[in-house]
Formats: C-alpha cells, structure tokens, sequence
C-alpha cells in the first residue's frame, strides 16, 4: 500500500514538473511574437539566444519555438520552400493541441506552398486559416486575402485577384492601415490595367495617389505616378503621360528607380526626345532589370544606327541578343510553370470533389443497405424464416458490388496519372489507326488517302484510351475549338509530320502554322511559334 502512494506521489510530481517547464518560455514567445512583425531582426536575435534550451524543453515549447522561428525567417525574406514538412507537423501538430496557434500554423504552411508554386495547395491552406481564425484576427486576415490577391494575379485570374484586394482594402481601411490601404488600391489598378480596365484603372491609381499625398507617402506617392504615367502611355497618351510623370522624376530618389526610368525613357522615345531617351536608356541598361536592359541595347542601337555609329550600335545588338536568348528561356519555363499550375489546379480540384462525391456515394450507399437488410431480416425473421439465408447472400452480393465499383474507381483515378503520358503513346503505336497513319507518312504518294467521319471518331476514342485526361484538359485550355482545330490538335499529340498534319486536315503547311500560333496566343496571351504550340499540347 505504501509503495502504490510513494508511485503516486511519484507521478504527480514529473506531471508538476512537465506542466511548469510546458510553460516556462511562455512570457519570451509573447515577446517575440509581438516583435517579430515590427522588428524581425530583433525577435530573431532572441530566438537564436533560446536555441540551445530548446534540445531540452517540452515539445509543446518546442514547436512554439519552430512556429515562431519560420514566422521570423519569413518576415525577414529568408528562404523558407525546404521547410514544408515542418510546417505540416505543425499544422497536424495544433489540430490536436492548440487551436489557438492553428491559425498561424496554418498560413505559414500556406506561405510555404505558395513559395514553393504549389498555387492549389497554398489557396487552400489560406482558406483553411480564414475558417480556423476569429472574425476579429483582422490583421491576419487582410494579410491572408492580399496573399491570395497575388496568387491569382500570378495565375492571371484578375477578377479573383481584384476581390481578394480589395477585401484586404475594406480590412486595412477598418484597422486605418494607410499605407496597406495604398498598396491594395495599387495592386487592384495593376489587375485592371492588365484587363485592359483603363477607367477602373485610372481610378484606383488616383485613388491610391490622393491617399498617400494625404498622409505623406511620399515613396508611394512617386511610385503611383510613375505607374500612373504608364497607364496614360499604354492608352497612347504620351504628352499626359510625361506630365503625370515629371514629379516623380524630380524625386526619382524617393522612388521605384527603375519603374520610373523604364516609364520615362519609353515616353521620351515616343516622343522622339533622343536626348532625353538614350539618358535613361543608359540608366536601364546598368541598373534596370533582365526585361529593361534588352529594351533599353535595342532602342541605344537604333539611336546609334540614327547617329552612324556602326560599331556602337553592333556591340548594343550583341549584347540584346544575348539577353533576348535569356529572356526566351525564362519565358519557357513560366510557360511550362503555368501549364503545370494549371494542370495541377484542375487535378487538385477534381480530386477534393471526386472524393466528396465518393464519400457521400458510400454513405448513401451504406446507409441503404442497412436500412434494406434491417427491414428484409425482420420480414424474413417473421414470415420467411427459410428465406434467411438467401436473404444474407443479398447483402454478401450488395457489399461486392460496392467493392467491384470501388476498384473501378480506382483504375480511373490511376489515368489521371501523368506517367500516363508516356505508356498512352506505347499504347497508341499498338492501335489500327495509328499504323493507317504511319503507311501514310512514309507513302511516296501525294497522299491518296484520307480519314473519313469514322476515322476520325476512332482517332478520338483510341486518344481518349491512351490519354484519359486529354480531351478534358484540351477542352479547358481551349473551351470554343471548332472541327478543323480539333483535328489539328488530335494529330499534333500522336506527334505526326506537319505536311501529313496539312493533307489531313485540307490546308497548307503554313496554314496549318498560322493556326497553331492562333490557338497558342490565345491560351497563354502571348506570341509563339509552332514548336511552343506542339510543346504545349505534349504537356497536357
């Protein structure tokens, strides 16, 4: 009896102990949360002098401590993408043990994903912080919805990026948030200048412009005009243009240097002041970034060609093309990021809504069959007693039927695989379609043969087999294709010569380029030739 109350005694003295060193950094983590949004610099000092304590405190501490550490790294634009799987354990870690820090856990691991361009998984942790979240946490709520702003605005879904903005705006106007309040009002100008909204545009600058007059923003304030000057540029307003931007020149130290040489040397140019252009020309060409320098070589050789200076005017040349080849290969690449994005956004959403649809399929489904077997036994039990057993062999058919549907589910999920892609064409090459096909590219004829209706819908079918999702991603990519560009497309993904492609379809070789480079400008909003277009669908 003795030693059960020295064990108990025992026991509640390590729980004493564990509760007193479980919050024992609570009053430090306050502190440097708290600092962590004003001075970064400072609350990251006082987490590097608590490190080595951490090896031996609560694992409650211990995750406050990592929290409060990828919250730092963050606002002091430190590289956080290597940390997603910490930033999952505290999530899994607060779900269970603090609702409280859930909120914050939750939008640093969207942070992480929106770093990293994981678009869909980033939206749905901020979502997933907005319901975790009080409605009066409203500074990290406006800081949630400018995030999402620039996640859409990075996506080129401007009509979703206005409203996320402009509910940060409505949150930072609560709270008087000035200058959050010029920043939103900036980044909505910016979507409907890329929509080609000039009035909302115009509006939303001068807006932004007149608030941070009001309060002395006087960075923001030159910022805005040289965006603002711009805008009246693109409009092909030169003159108003140069005006709205003449203040922001005279302060061009209080502001974006670069936005403001880049809008004044392209003003100056269209209003052929070669002085004043190449001077800022040759501003860009030094400090501008990748897309300025090209600019600012290309127009300097024009400017020499115009002088006679061969020689001067070849070296600026060179030196543009170089960076055109760079500018190429980012293009590339933001192209393939964006497919890819785009690809992962619908597969992320087919996905959460495949599985809803299943889990309420099953419970329906469940719910049916106990309800029939309950009312079946007690029928049986009362007048069919011989019956029973046929009555379980149902019930044993119903529950395999459900099985069989289930692995059917299964194998359709599989096809949205995309390695796929790759045994797609190793099923393809097997196909009396494809073999038609290859006869024809490799006939010395002028083509005699050609694909009839029913070809073609065999075509389509043998496609649908070997690339399950290609049809659909095809048809969200390009929602209004008519018969010919259907065709096009079909032949481009089974990898067949342009001039075969031509004969098929009845147009000429150039025909066929000219349309490729259509359907290309018009998914992306940008120029491309045909290898970008045949890229492209490959990648679907």
């Amino acid at each position: 009896m003795r030693k059960k109350i020295y064990l108990l005694e025992a026991a509640l003295l390590l729980l004493l102990v564990a509760c007193g060193q479980r919050g024992q950094y609570d009053t430090q983590f306050a502190r440097i949360d708290s600092l962590a949004d004003v001075r970064p610099r400072l609350a990251d000092s006082l987490l590097q002098s608590l490190a080595p304590a951490m090896d031996k405190a609560a694992k409650a501490d211990t995750m406050c401590y990592a929290l409060l550490r990828l919250k730092t790294d963050d606002k002091l634009y430190l590289n956080i993408t290597d940390r997603r799987d910490l930033a999952l354990r505290l999530v899994d870690y607060y779900e269970h043990h603090n609702k409280s820090l859930l909120p914050t856990a939750l939008f640093y691991a969207g942070r992480v994903c929106a770093d990293l361009g994981d678009s869909p998984q980033a939206l749905d942790y901020y979502q997933k912080t907005l319901d975790a979240m009080p409605e009066t946490n409203s500074r990290l709520r406006r800081l949630i919805y400018a995030q999402m702003g620039y996640i859409f605005h990075g996506q080129d879904l401007y009509n979703d990026a206005i409203l996320s903005f402009k509910n940060a705006y409505l949150l930072n106007k609560e709270v008087s948030d000035t200058l959050g309040m010029v920043y939103n009002l900036r980044d909505i100008a910016v979507s409907y200048r890329l929509q080609e909204s000039f009035d909302s545009c115009l509006y939303y600058f001068k807006a932004a412009q007149d608030l941070a007059i009001r309060k002395g923003l006087k960075r923001m304030r030159y910022d805005i005009q040289a965006q603002l000057a711009g805008t009246y540029c693109y409009m092909g307003q030169t003159e108003k243009a140069l005006l709205v931007l003449r203040p922001a020149l005279a302060h061009a130290d209080s502001a974006d240097f670069r936005s403001v040489c880049n809008f004044a040397a392209e003003i100056y140019w269209n209003l052929q002041e070669k002085d004043s252009a190449r001077y800022y020309f040759n501003l860009l060409q030094t400090k501008g970034n990748i897309y300025g320098k090209r600019t600012a070589h290309e127009k300097l050789a024009e400017l020499c060609i115009q002088d006679k200076q061969p020689d001067l005017a070849i070296a600026h040349l060179k030196i543009q093309h170089v960076l055109a080849d760079s500018i190429r290969k980012l293009d590339n690449a933001a192209i393939v990021k964006r497919v890819n994005a785009m690809y992962n956004y619908q597969l992320h959403v087919d996905e959460k809504h495949r599985i809803e649809m299943e889990k309420q399929r099953g419970e329906a489904i469940l719910s049916m069959a106990i309800f029939g077997l309950a009312a079946l036994l007690l029928f049986v039990g009362y007048r069919y007693k011989a019956k029973i057993n046929e009555a379980w062999a149902r019930y044993e058919r119903l529950l395999l039927m459900e099985k069989e549907n289930s692995l059917l589910r299964g194998d359709r999920s599989k096809a949205a695989n995309p390695e796929q892609v790759v045994v797609g064409m190793d099923y393809f090459q097997t196909t009396n379609i494809w073999r038609r096909m290859q006869e024809m590219q490799v006939s010395t004829a002028a083509f005699p043969m050609k694909l009839t209706d029913e070809d073609w819908e065999e075509l389509k079918r043998e496609i649908e087999t070997a690339w399950p999702l290609f049809l659909d991603k095809l048809r969200s990519l390009y929602p209004n294709l008519n018969k010919r560009q259907m065709q096009v497309c079909l032949l481009t993904k089974i990898g067949l010569k342009p001039k075969l492609v031509a004969e098929l379809v009845d147009l000429s070789e150039q025909g066929v380029g000219s349309l490729k480079r259509r359907l290309y400008e018009k998914a992306f909003n940008e120029k491309g030739g045909t290898k970008d277009f045949d890229r492209s669908i490959l990648l679907i």
